[in-house]
């Protein structure tokens, strides 16, 4: 498929009159023919080297057999003439089979159409071939090794290729204008073209938060499917929404009133509406805090705290920092916490709750009011205990001297690295330790227990090591030699 280009502008010069006017006047009638059962084919290809070829117009037209899918009928090209699909005037392709069809089964498209140009009567599509040719036949391949046009199934529209030879060149079947509108072949007749089912859309529509405080912002947050063709939105936003897969958001910013947001989405099968409303919270934000119990003793009842929100906005991060009033104070993500004391004394624990909004909008505050809590002094004292390592730091295969005392204590027991009953007072080789060893002590009484631990810290050391020389090695009696010596990780020799 091969052919010079020359001659076609010379072709044009002296046709293009004749094409425009004799073929359009004379043979439109007659190219216009449709055979009964047949689904005519509208729209436009494109050839880089012609223009557009319509395949449908005012009294001419291509059509499709319902039953065979073989085409005929004729396209025109402003630049060139008509191009036939007729099998009549398409045998003695180059090869075989010649006439153009559609597979009802797959869509493609094979065999040649025919530029009636080429011939030197181009009423007829047939005859001499036209002597300014230059050799040029007309031949149109719709299906190659390489390329080819396939007809949807479901829409009908076409899509590929097909060649033109050099005069021609490539046809494109379907794509986008220059202007950026779409262009293509298809039909319309439901016997062939089956359209998949259309199922109407469905659209979820959500905002977070929902109440904010006047100024804020909210985000809104939509997700479609079964392929909506718009999504509209209404009310408090306005606008052509993103119709793609996959969830969407948009932020709402400065709400300074109630809003209400509606967003519809539609196709051919029909339409979904979801609406949210965002409103402004009238309500103050602030805490309370509870306690239970409300007495008992130190060093053993372990209180119970709950903070309480009110007023807060939605989207945003609670959290609690708890003031017991011991001078130990802590965040906690959680509204409940406990607290043991150390020391008798009434306590009036408050907490201070944050809301942490982010981008949402402004944080908030609250400080509750503050509870009485009673913590008695427990009947017997607490215990006390010591616990030291000496020294706390050794090499490897070292010892350290453990010294421990308690008061109020009955009784104590060793863990970590060591273990068992122990005095409540005194000392104790660690033996040779080879690694970092924590050495533990609980000692017990009436009043409760008392825990302290001490550290042995291990340094690994290198053996040391030794040479020694002799020079010279051999002397006369009576001679001498000098000795020469060195070491590692020696401290002495």
């Amino acid at each position: 498929m091969t052919r010079s280009l020359t001659f076609f502008s010379p072709l044009l010069r002296r046709v293009s009159f004749f094409v425009v006017l004799l073929i359009t006047i004379i043979v439109v009638a007659s190219h216009s023919l449709a055979a009964t059962g047949s689904m005519p084919l509208t729209g436009y290809v494109w050839s880089s080297n012609i223009g557009w070829i319509s395949f449908s117009g005012t009294n001419y037209g291509v059509f499709e057999d319902k039953a065979s899918g073989a085409l005929s009928g004729y396209a025109w090209s402003s630049n060139f003439g008509w191009v036939t699909f007729n099998e009549s005037e398409v045998s003695g392709c180059p090869s075989g089979p010649c006439a153009p069809k559609v597979n009802p089964g797959t869509g493609a498209v094979s065999g040649f159409a025919r530029a009636c140009a080429a011939f030197a009567n181009k009423n007829l599509c047939s005859g001499d071939l036209d002597t300014n040719s230059g050799g040029w036949d007309g031949w149109i391949s719709l299906s190659g090794s390489m390329y080819g046009i396939t007809q949807s199934k479901t829409t009908c529209a076409w899509s590929g290729y097909a060649w033109g030879s050099d005069a021609i060149g490539w046809i494109s079947a379907s794509g986008t204008a220059t202007n950026g509108s779409p262009y293509g072949v298809t039909g319309n007749d439901p016997a062939i073209c089956a359209p998949a089912p259309v199922t109407a859309p469905f659209v979820t529509l959500s905002a977070s938060p929902t109440q904010v405080t006047s100024g804020d912002s909210s985000m809104l947050t939509w997700v479609s499917t079964n392929s909506p063709t718009s999504c509209i939105a209404s009310g408090d936003w306005l606008g052509p929404k993103d119709i793609t897969a996959g969830s969407h958001t948009e932020t709402i910013t400065n709400i300074t009133s109630n809003k209400t947001f509606t967003l519809t989405c539609m196709n051919g099968s029909g339409s979904d509406t979801k609406s949210v409303t965002v409103s402004i919270s009238s309500a103050t934000p602030s805490a309370s805090l509870s306690v239970s119990p409300t007495s008992g003793q130190a060093g053993s009842t372990m209180f119970t705290y709950t903070a309480t929100p009110s007023g807060f906005k939605s989207g945003g991060t609670l959290w609690y920092y708890f003031i017991f009033g011991d001078n130990k104070n802590e965040w906690s993500s959680s509204a409940t916490k406990t607290h043991t004391y150390s020391s008798a004394g009434t306590y009036q624990p408050t907490v201070r709750i944050e809301n942490r909004m982010g981008s949402l909008g402004q944080d908030q505050r609250a400080t509750s009011p503050p509870v009485r809590v009673t913590v008695t002094a427990p009947s017997s004292p607490l215990p006390t205990a010591t616990l030291s390592a000496s020294p706390s730091a050794i090499n490897s295969g070292g010892s350290s001297t453990l010294t421990w005392s308690s008061t109020n204590a009955t009784s104590c027991t060793a863990s970590g690295g060591w273990s068992g009953t122990k005095a409540t007072s005194g000392s104790q080789s660690t033996g040779a330790l080879s690694q970092n060893t924590t050495f533990t002590l609980t000692c017990t009484g009436s009043g409760g227990s008392a825990t302290q631990s001490a550290t042995v810290t291990v340094t690994s050391v290198q053996p040391p090591t030794l040479t020694i020389s002799a020079s010279p090695t051999s002397v006369s009696s009576g001679g001498s030699s000098t000795l020469t010596w060195s070491s590692t990780n020696a401290t002495s020799c």
